[in-house]
């Protein structure tokens, strides 16, 4: 399975052509909802799949993103990111500090900015580290560079935005 073969969208409403689709069922805790908030169509050669998502609490939605890196989904929606491994369904759901930013993907890593810090995924899914707070209302990724990621945290709105540079390795910031 390859990435370049899989597509994946979001959708606010089902189409009749996904409901006997093969569903995932997505949320933080357990909500016990009957009807999805949003949903995730994954289509990989004609192989459906739908994951449903739930939100339980009230969170702020400025973002949001749907990626294929290898054989793993990429859902980034409200305060979360959920992680779905197409070929054996196993899931990590990962809990920001505020809202979600980006994804960064590269040749051996997956970065994700929320609205505070990054988070360093495995090939799994799982959480490989969670850097400290680099900003308070925003961050942004300018380069991944050897084992440095450089870029930016807003600290101050709308305009004061101030540089980090952290370790790809530990997420560790390279100052002293």
């Amino acid at each position: 399975m390859t990435a370049a073969m899989i597509s994946a969208r979001f959708a606010d409403t089902l189409d009749p052509a996904w409901s006997g689709a093969e569903s995932i069922r997505l949320e933080r805790r357990a909500c016990g909802g009957t009807k999805a908030d949003r949903y995730v169509l994954v289509d990989d050669c004609g192989r459906k799949l739908r994951c449903d998502i739930f939100v339980v609490d009230p969170e702020a939605f400025p973002f949001e993103d749907v990626r294929v890196w290898q054989s793993l989904l990429l859902i980034g929606y409200g305060s979360t990111v959920y992680c779905v491994e197409l070929e054996t369904r196993e899931m990590h759901i990962h809990e920001l500090g505020s809202y979600f930013g980006s994804f960064h993907i590269g040749d051996g890593h997956c970065l994700v900015a929320s609205g505070e810090e990054i988070l360093r995924l495995g090939r799994d899914g799982s959480k490989i580290w969670q850097s400290d707070i680099i900003g308070v209302d925003g961050v942004i990724f300018g380069d991944v560079d050897g084992d440095r990621i450089s870029g930016e945290g807003q600290w101050d709105a709308p305009d004061v935005w101030l540089p980090f540079s952290i370790s790809l390795a530990s997420g560790r910031s390279s100052q002293t």
